[in-house]
């Protein structure tokens, strides 16, 4: 998807995202452990971009 990890803080993993035509800049933090919730993946998905991923969040909307 073209992130990539810009730094890491404790058990979680930043990850930047820079769109190669808008320059529009997306950081997103995930958590470094073995499972994740339900709505910790719903918000993971919202950073990445909300307008893209309806399926995955309650609104298309943050």
């Amino acid at each position: 998807m073209g992130y990539q990890p810009v730094d890491r803080a404790g058990s979680h993993l930043k990850l930047r995202y820079i769109h190669p035509e808008t320059g529009e800049i997306r950081n997103v933090t995930i958590p470094m452990g073995k499972e994740i919730s339900g709505d910790t993946l719903r918000n993971i998905a919202k950073q990445c971009n909300p307008f893209c991923m309806p399926r995955y969040t309650k609104s298309t909307v943050c």
